[in-house]
């Protein structure tokens, strides 16, 4: 990795491009200012924030068929996971 995701996290830490991928799939967004914070705590909106985030992401990747906003979409992600 060559470039930093956020402007607290190096290129060279060991969760970079982990960050990375988050960011790039809309999962994570960061502080407005530019920084993610990563050794800060998580609150419990962020916590769950990132959870619906994944989900979504993993729904998505799974099953392209079925649009969020569709009214069969809450069980569908249920059932992904069972």
């Amino acid at each position: 990795m060559t470039s930093p995701p956020f402007l607290d996290v190096s290129a060279d830490r060991w969760s970079a491009e982990k960050i990375q991928f988050l960011k790039d799939a809309g999962v994570i967004s960061g502080d407005p200012d530019g920084r993610f914070r990563p050794e800060d705590n998580l609150t419990r909106a962020e916590l769950m924030a990132a959870v619906l985030g994944v989900t979504e992401l993993f729904v998505s990747r799974t099953r392209p068929d079925v649009p969020i906003d569709s009214v069969i979409y809450p069980p569908t992600a249920e059932n992904s996971f069972a």
